[in-house]
């Protein structure tokens, strides 16, 4: 098996400042539209997180370690298998 990085909607950008929380594993099949990962403000106590959701199918091949985020930090990465 071999996975392709190339595609314009494998790399996944934050648009939000706060705390990730991861919903997918590393290695699990996505299909486009699937959520990825929510990111919680910390600056708006019990606003609802922001959701992020794939451009792209393949496998989950990278990801950010939980922990906070901010605008343009690398979500994830969502690799062709080709």
């Amino acid at each position: 098996m071999s996975i392709d990085t190339t595609g314009p909607d494998c790399f996944h950008l934050s648009e939000a400042r706060g705390l990730l929380e991861m919903t997918v594993d590393l290695g699990e099949d996505i299909a486009t539209g699937d959520l990825l990962e929510r990111i919680w403000s910390t600056d708006r106590a019990g606003a609802p997180p922001q959701e992020f959701r794939s451009r792209a199918s393949g496998i989950l091949a990278a990801r950010h370690f939980p922990g906070l985020m901010a605008p343009s930090d690398c979500l994830a990465v969502v690799a062709a298998v080709a």
